[in-house]
Protein backbone atom coordinates (compact mmCIF):
# COMPACT_ATOMS: atom_id res chain seq x y z
CA UNK A 1 0.00 0.00 0.00
CA UNK A 2 3.14 2.46 0.79
CA UNK A 3 4.30 2.16 -3.00
CA UNK A 4 1.06 2.53 -4.35
CA UNK A 5 -0.33 5.36 -2.86
CA UNK A 6 3.29 6.99 -2.64
CA UNK A 7 4.26 6.38 -6.53
CA UNK A 8 7.95 5.46 -5.08
CA UNK A 9 10.46 3.32 -3.33
CA UNK A 10 13.90 3.15 -1.53
CA UNK A 11 13.68 7.19 -2.55
CA UNK A 12 12.94 6.72 -6.28
CA UNK A 13 9.75 7.18 -8.57
CA UNK A 14 8.27 3.77 -8.58
CA UNK A 15 4.93 2.80 -10.76
CA UNK A 16 3.79 -0.87 -9.08
CA UNK A 17 2.42 -2.45 -11.75
CA UNK A 18 2.38 -6.72 -11.51
CA UNK A 19 1.86 -8.39 -8.14
CA UNK A 20 2.98 -12.05 -7.97
CA UNK A 21 1.79 -13.56 -4.40
CA UNK A 22 3.53 -16.66 -3.99
CA UNK A 23 3.14 -18.83 -0.47
CA UNK A 24 1.74 -16.61 1.11
CA UNK A 25 -2.29 -15.55 2.09
CA UNK A 26 -1.57 -11.98 3.04
CA UNK A 27 -5.10 -11.07 2.59
CA UNK A 28 -7.06 -13.79 4.61
CA UNK A 29 -3.60 -14.15 6.94
CA UNK A 30 -2.29 -10.43 6.98
CA UNK A 31 -3.09 -7.23 8.66
CA UNK A 32 -4.70 -4.27 7.07
CA UNK A 33 -7.07 -6.39 4.50
CA UNK A 34 -8.92 -2.65 3.46
CA UNK A 35 -5.92 -1.13 2.57
CA UNK A 36 -4.34 -4.10 1.01
CA UNK A 37 -7.90 -4.99 -1.17
CA UNK A 38 -7.52 -0.93 -2.61
CA UNK A 39 -4.12 -1.21 -3.08
CA UNK A 40 -4.09 -4.30 -5.15
CA UNK A 41 -7.26 -2.61 -7.21
CA UNK A 42 -4.95 0.14 -8.65
CA UNK A 43 -2.40 -2.29 -9.86
CA UNK A 44 -2.57 -3.61 -13.21
CA UNK A 45 -2.30 -7.55 -13.04
CA UNK A 46 -2.16 -9.51 -9.87
CA UNK A 47 -0.86 -13.12 -9.94
CA UNK A 48 -1.73 -15.47 -7.49
CA UNK A 49 -0.44 -18.72 -6.55
CA UNK A 50 -1.45 -21.04 -4.12
CA UNK A 51 -2.85 -24.60 -2.86
CA UNK A 52 -6.53 -23.22 -2.57
CA UNK A 53 -9.13 -20.97 -3.32
CA UNK A 54 -8.76 -18.20 -0.41
CA UNK A 55 -9.22 -14.58 0.10
CA UNK A 56 -6.11 -13.83 -1.54
CA UNK A 57 -6.85 -15.83 -4.42
CA UNK A 58 -10.20 -13.88 -4.87
CA UNK A 59 -8.60 -10.57 -5.42
CA UNK A 60 -6.00 -12.18 -8.17
CA UNK A 61 -6.40 -11.46 -11.60
CA UNK A 62 -5.45 -14.72 -12.72
CA UNK A 63 -4.81 -17.71 -10.26
CA UNK A 64 -1.93 -20.68 -10.39
CA UNK A 65 -2.82 -23.78 -8.98
CA UNK A 66 -0.17 -25.26 -6.60
CA UNK A 67 1.10 -28.37 -5.47
CA UNK A 68 1.02 -29.41 -1.88
CA UNK A 69 4.35 -30.06 0.25
CA UNK A 70 2.98 -33.35 -0.23
CA UNK A 71 2.92 -33.52 -4.21
CA UNK A 72 6.34 -32.29 -4.75
CA UNK A 73 10.16 -32.88 -3.04
CA UNK A 74 11.55 -29.88 -1.79
CA UNK A 75 13.08 -28.63 0.92
CA UNK A 76 10.72 -28.01 4.46
CA UNK A 77 12.71 -26.22 7.05
CA UNK A 78 15.40 -28.67 9.12
CA UNK A 79 14.64 -31.15 6.30
CA UNK A 80 14.06 -32.16 3.01
CA UNK A 81 10.23 -33.14 2.01
CA UNK A 82 9.58 -36.40 0.45
CA UNK A 83 6.45 -36.46 -2.42
CA UNK A 84 4.34 -39.03 -1.58
CA UNK A 85 1.49 -38.59 -4.31
CA UNK A 86 1.65 -37.40 -7.81
CA UNK A 87 -0.15 -33.91 -8.07
CA UNK A 88 -3.52 -33.39 -8.52
CA UNK A 89 -5.35 -31.64 -11.24
CA UNK A 90 -3.30 -28.94 -13.30
CA UNK A 91 -1.49 -28.05 -10.15
CA UNK A 92 2.41 -27.37 -10.64
CA UNK A 93 5.25 -26.71 -8.08
CA UNK A 94 6.36 -22.95 -7.81
CA UNK A 95 9.81 -24.35 -9.11
CA UNK A 96 8.23 -25.68 -12.39
CA UNK A 97 6.01 -22.50 -12.67
CA UNK A 98 8.79 -20.17 -12.94
CA UNK A 99 10.69 -22.57 -14.97
CA UNK A 100 7.59 -22.62 -17.54
CA UNK A 101 7.29 -18.66 -16.93
CA UNK A 102 10.95 -18.35 -18.22
CA UNK A 103 10.83 -20.19 -21.17
CA UNK A 104 7.34 -18.41 -22.36
CA UNK A 105 9.62 -15.08 -21.75
CA UNK A 106 12.49 -16.61 -23.99
CA UNK A 107 14.63 -17.27 -21.04
CA UNK A 108 15.59 -20.95 -22.32
CA UNK A 109 19.00 -20.62 -20.35
CA UNK A 110 17.69 -19.48 -17.13
CA UNK A 111 17.50 -22.91 -15.50
CA UNK A 112 20.15 -25.18 -16.20
CA UNK A 113 19.18 -27.33 -13.96
CA UNK A 114 16.19 -29.38 -12.75
CA UNK A 115 14.32 -29.50 -9.25
CA UNK A 116 16.75 -32.45 -8.28
CA UNK A 117 19.82 -30.54 -9.36
CA UNK A 118 19.49 -27.71 -7.62
CA UNK A 119 18.56 -29.47 -3.98
CA UNK A 120 21.66 -31.38 -4.75
CA UNK A 121 23.61 -27.98 -5.56
CA UNK A 122 22.51 -26.65 -2.59
CA UNK A 123 22.98 -29.38 0.12
CA UNK A 124 25.46 -31.78 -1.10
CA UNK A 125 28.13 -29.46 0.35
CA UNK A 126 31.53 -30.98 2.29
CA UNK A 127 30.10 -30.27 5.32
CA UNK A 128 27.14 -31.75 4.88
CA UNK A 129 28.14 -34.76 3.67
CA UNK A 130 30.25 -35.68 6.71
CA UNK A 131 27.14 -34.69 8.90
CA UNK A 132 24.98 -37.23 6.54
CA UNK A 133 22.74 -34.08 5.57
CA UNK A 134 23.59 -34.35 1.78
CA UNK A 135 21.10 -35.13 -0.70
CA UNK A 136 20.80 -38.78 -0.95
CA UNK A 137 20.83 -38.77 3.23
CA UNK A 138 18.30 -36.90 3.10
CA UNK A 139 16.11 -38.14 0.16
CA UNK A 140 16.80 -41.14 1.95
CA UNK A 141 15.53 -40.47 5.68
CA UNK A 142 13.53 -37.00 4.88
CA UNK A 143 15.23 -35.98 8.54
CA UNK A 144 18.20 -35.89 10.07
CA UNK A 145 17.92 -36.74 14.30
CA UNK A 146 20.60 -36.00 16.71
CA UNK A 147 19.93 -38.76 19.37
CA UNK A 148 21.35 -36.54 21.86
CA UNK A 149 22.33 -32.86 23.29
CA UNK A 150 24.32 -32.48 25.75
CA UNK A 151 24.11 -29.04 28.01
CA UNK A 152 26.14 -28.66 31.44
CA UNK A 153 24.04 -26.81 33.71
CA UNK A 154 27.20 -24.15 34.57
CA UNK A 155 26.86 -23.04 30.50
CA UNK A 156 25.16 -21.21 28.24
CA UNK A 157 24.38 -21.05 25.04
CA UNK A 158 27.26 -20.27 22.00
CA UNK A 159 26.42 -16.83 20.34
CA UNK A 160 26.88 -17.50 16.66
CA UNK A 161 28.64 -13.71 15.39
CA UNK A 162 31.76 -12.62 14.58
CA UNK A 163 32.61 -11.77 18.49
CA UNK A 164 31.33 -14.62 19.97
CA UNK A 165 29.60 -12.62 22.74
CA UNK A 166 26.08 -11.39 23.17
CA UNK A 167 25.53 -8.09 21.56
CA UNK A 168 23.52 -5.43 22.32
CA UNK A 169 24.24 -2.78 19.52
CA UNK A 170 24.09 -4.67 16.49
CA UNK A 171 27.01 -3.61 13.80
CA UNK A 172 25.42 -5.46 10.93
CA UNK A 173 21.47 -4.85 10.89
CA UNK A 174 19.11 -5.50 7.88
CA UNK A 175 15.70 -5.32 7.30
CA UNK A 176 14.12 -8.68 6.39
CA UNK A 177 12.78 -8.59 3.18
CA UNK A 178 11.51 -4.66 3.72
CA UNK A 179 14.48 -3.41 1.34
CA UNK A 180 13.16 0.29 1.57
CA UNK A 181 13.53 0.48 5.34
CA UNK A 182 16.14 2.90 6.84
CA UNK A 183 17.99 1.60 9.63
CA UNK A 184 18.67 3.98 12.90
CA UNK A 185 20.94 3.60 15.56
CA UNK A 186 18.01 3.62 17.33
CA UNK A 187 16.94 0.41 15.52
CA UNK A 188 20.59 -1.23 16.51
CA UNK A 189 20.08 -0.81 20.31
CA UNK A 190 17.49 -2.63 22.65
CA UNK A 191 14.90 0.54 22.43
CA UNK A 192 11.00 0.60 23.69
CA UNK A 193 8.89 1.38 20.87
CA UNK A 194 5.16 2.97 21.97
CA UNK A 195 2.21 0.32 20.63
CA UNK A 196 0.47 1.55 17.26
CA UNK A 197 -2.53 1.08 19.01
CA UNK A 198 -3.19 -0.74 22.21
CA UNK A 199 -1.64 1.10 24.93
CA UNK A 200 -3.81 2.06 27.80
CA UNK A 201 -3.59 6.35 27.55
CA UNK A 202 -4.72 5.73 23.51
CA UNK A 203 -7.85 8.58 23.32
CA UNK A 204 -9.45 6.30 21.01
CA UNK A 205 -9.96 3.99 24.14
CA UNK A 206 -13.41 6.06 24.57
CA UNK A 207 -14.96 4.93 21.50
CA UNK A 208 -12.91 1.53 21.47
CA UNK A 209 -12.07 0.21 25.13
CA UNK A 210 -11.73 -2.90 24.20
CA UNK A 211 -7.80 -4.49 23.86
CA UNK A 212 -7.78 -7.80 20.87
CA UNK A 213 -5.43 -10.30 20.66
CA UNK A 214 -5.39 -12.59 17.95
CA UNK A 215 -3.65 -16.40 17.67
CA UNK A 216 -2.92 -19.77 15.47
CA UNK A 217 -6.20 -21.90 16.07
CA UNK A 218 -5.57 -25.34 16.41
CA UNK A 219 -7.92 -26.15 13.47
CA UNK A 220 -7.20 -23.83 10.99
CA UNK A 221 -2.99 -23.51 11.58
CA UNK A 222 -2.51 -20.37 9.30
CA UNK A 223 -5.24 -20.32 6.76
CA UNK A 224 -4.16 -24.56 5.34
CA UNK A 225 -7.32 -26.12 7.38
CA UNK A 226 -9.76 -24.01 6.68
CA UNK A 227 -13.23 -25.32 4.54
CA UNK A 228 -12.31 -29.22 6.22
CA UNK A 229 -15.45 -30.46 7.36
CA UNK A 230 -14.65 -33.02 9.71
CA UNK A 231 -12.39 -30.00 11.84
CA UNK A 232 -15.17 -28.01 11.67
CA UNK A 233 -17.22 -30.62 13.70
CA UNK A 234 -14.62 -30.57 16.19
CA UNK A 235 -14.07 -26.59 16.81
CA UNK A 236 -17.59 -25.42 16.60
CA UNK A 237 -18.90 -24.03 20.08
CA UNK A 238 -21.01 -26.88 22.77
CA UNK A 239 -24.50 -26.17 22.12
CA UNK A 240 -24.36 -24.85 17.95
CA UNK A 241 -24.83 -26.36 15.13
CA UNK A 242 -21.10 -27.68 15.11
CA UNK A 243 -19.99 -26.34 12.06
CA UNK A 244 -16.70 -24.93 13.55
CA UNK A 245 -18.94 -21.60 13.25
CA UNK A 246 -15.53 -18.49 14.61
CA UNK A 247 -16.34 -17.62 17.88
CA UNK A 248 -14.65 -14.38 20.26
CA UNK A 249 -13.46 -15.56 23.60
CA UNK A 250 -14.56 -11.88 25.82
CA UNK A 251 -14.51 -11.56 29.54
CA UNK A 252 -17.54 -12.51 31.82
CA UNK A 253 -17.95 -8.95 33.20
CA UNK A 254 -16.95 -7.71 29.65
CA UNK A 255 -19.85 -9.61 28.51
CA UNK A 256 -22.24 -8.75 31.38
CA UNK A 257 -21.94 -5.22 30.55
CA UNK A 258 -23.24 -5.45 27.01
CA UNK A 259 -25.63 -8.12 27.68
CA UNK A 260 -24.27 -11.26 26.07
CA UNK A 261 -23.85 -14.94 26.89
CA UNK A 262 -22.26 -17.74 25.32
CA UNK A 263 -23.74 -18.80 21.74
CA UNK A 264 -24.72 -14.98 20.94
CA UNK A 265 -23.95 -13.14 17.65
CA UNK A 266 -21.94 -10.42 18.38
CA UNK A 267 -20.27 -7.70 16.44
CA UNK A 268 -16.35 -6.68 17.15
CA UNK A 269 -15.79 -3.23 15.16
CA UNK A 270 -13.46 0.15 15.36
CA UNK A 271 -13.27 2.47 13.10
CA UNK A 272 -11.58 0.54 9.96
CA UNK A 273 -13.98 -2.27 9.66
CA UNK A 274 -16.05 -4.98 11.50
CA UNK A 275 -16.94 -8.73 11.75
CA UNK A 276 -19.54 -10.69 13.47
CA UNK A 277 -18.82 -14.15 15.00
CA UNK A 278 -20.81 -16.07 18.02
CA UNK A 279 -19.74 -15.32 21.76
CA UNK A 280 -17.44 -17.45 24.26
CA UNK A 281 -17.86 -16.15 27.77
CA UNK A 282 -14.93 -17.03 29.61
CA UNK A 283 -13.09 -16.06 33.21
CA UNK A 284 -9.59 -16.93 31.60
CA UNK A 285 -9.10 -13.32 29.47
CA UNK A 286 -8.27 -10.17 30.86
CA UNK A 287 -11.30 -7.73 31.54
CA UNK A 288 -10.48 -5.27 28.95
CA UNK A 289 -9.34 -7.70 26.03
CA UNK A 290 -11.03 -10.06 23.58
CA UNK A 291 -9.51 -13.19 21.78
CA UNK A 292 -9.95 -14.39 18.77
CA UNK A 293 -8.57 -17.27 16.87
CA UNK A 294 -7.15 -16.04 13.53
CA UNK A 295 -7.19 -17.09 10.02
CA UNK A 296 -11.15 -17.53 9.63
CA UNK A 297 -12.16 -16.97 5.88
CA UNK A 298 -14.05 -14.52 4.82
CA UNK A 299 -17.02 -16.44 4.24
CA UNK A 300 -16.46 -18.77 7.60
CA UNK A 301 -17.49 -15.24 9.49
CA UNK A 302 -21.00 -14.44 9.79
CA UNK A 303 -20.67 -11.14 8.72
CA UNK A 304 -17.33 -9.09 7.84
CA UNK A 305 -13.48 -10.00 8.00
CA UNK A 306 -11.50 -10.48 10.95
CA UNK A 307 -8.37 -8.31 9.34
CA UNK A 308 -10.52 -5.57 8.48
CA UNK A 309 -10.35 -4.10 12.32
CA UNK A 310 -6.07 -4.16 11.42
CA UNK A 311 -4.15 -1.81 10.36
CA UNK A 312 -1.17 -2.32 7.82
CA UNK A 313 0.65 0.47 9.96
CA UNK A 314 1.36 -1.96 12.54
CA UNK A 315 4.09 -4.11 11.37
CA UNK A 316 7.63 -3.90 12.15
CA UNK A 317 9.83 -2.38 9.50
CA UNK A 318 13.31 -4.48 10.53
CA UNK A 319 11.38 -7.40 11.24
CA UNK A 320 9.28 -7.28 8.24
CA UNK A 321 6.75 -8.64 10.84
CA UNK A 322 3.10 -8.14 11.36
CA UNK A 323 1.17 -7.36 14.90
CA UNK A 324 -2.14 -8.80 15.07
CA UNK A 325 -2.05 -7.98 18.57
CA UNK A 326 -2.69 -4.00 18.23
CA UNK A 327 -5.35 -2.96 17.91
CA UNK A 328 -8.47 -1.89 19.89
CA UNK A 329 -12.29 -2.53 19.19
CA UNK A 330 -15.82 -2.33 20.79
CA UNK A 331 -18.82 -5.14 20.91
CA UNK A 332 -22.11 -5.80 20.63
CA UNK A 333 -24.55 -7.80 21.19
CA UNK A 334 -26.87 -8.33 17.86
Amino acid sequence: PDIVTSGSWAGEDYTLRLLWIAGANPIECGIGYTEQIEAWKKIDFVVVAAEYFNDTVRQASLALPVTMTFESEDLAGSGLNQKAIDPVGESKSDFEIFVELAKAMGYDDLYDKDAEGYLRELLDTPDNKAAGLDYDSLHEKGFAFKESFERGSETVGVEYNATGRTQFYLESLYSNGNWDAEITQQDRLPYYEHAFEAYPSNPEREKYPLFAVSYHDNYTGHSMHNHVPWLNELRGLEGTAGNGEPYTIIHESAAAERGIKTGDKIRVFNARGSFVTLALVSRGVREDTIVVPRAYAGDEMIEGHLQSVTSIEARDKVTNNDSHNDWICQVEKI
